[in-house]
C-alpha cells in the first residue's frame, strides 16, 4: 500500500464516522421531538380526563346537596303532619267523637275456644 492509498482509506473512514455522527444526531433530535410531542399529547389527554371528572364530580355534589335539601323539606313536612294541631284539625274534619267509656276485655283465666 502506498501512502496515498492509506490516506484514502482514512478519509473514507472519517467520512463514515461524520455521516454516522450526523445521522445519530438527527436520530437523537427526531427521538427527542417525538418524545416531547408524545408527552404533550399524554398531558393533554390526562388534563382533559381530569377536567371532565371534575365537572362530573361537581354535578354529583349538586345532586347530593339538592337531595339533602329535599330531605330537610320532607322532614319538616313529616313533623308538621304529626303535630297536635294538625291532628286536631283532621279529627274535627272527620267528625270523630272522643270515646267516653272504654271497656277492655280481660281474657286471663278464661277459655275462649274449646275443642
Amino acid at each position: 500500500m502506498t501512502k496515498f492509498s492509506s490516506n484514502l482509506n482514512l478519509t473514507k473512514s472519517k467520512d463514515k464516522t461524520k455521516k454516522f455522527r450526523n445521522l445519530s444526531k438527527a436520530v437523537l433530535y427526531l427521538m427527542t421531538i417525538t418524545l416531547t410531542i408524545s408527552a404533550l399529547a399524554v398531558y393533554l389527554v390526562e388534563v382533559n380526563y381530569i377536567t371532565t371528572r371534575g365537572f362530573y364530580l361537581k354535578e354529583i355534589e349538586e345532586k347530593i346537596d339538592s337531595a339533602k335539601e329535599e330531605k330537610e323539606k320532607l322532614s319538616l313536612q313529616v313533623v308538621q303532619m304529626k303535630s297536635m294541631s294538625n291532628l286536631s284539625a283532621k279529627i274535627a274534619e272527620l267528625n270523630m267523637v272522643p270515646a267516653e267509656k272504654i271497656i277492655y276485655y280481660n281474657s286471663a283465666g278464661q277459655t275462649v275456644a274449646q275443642k
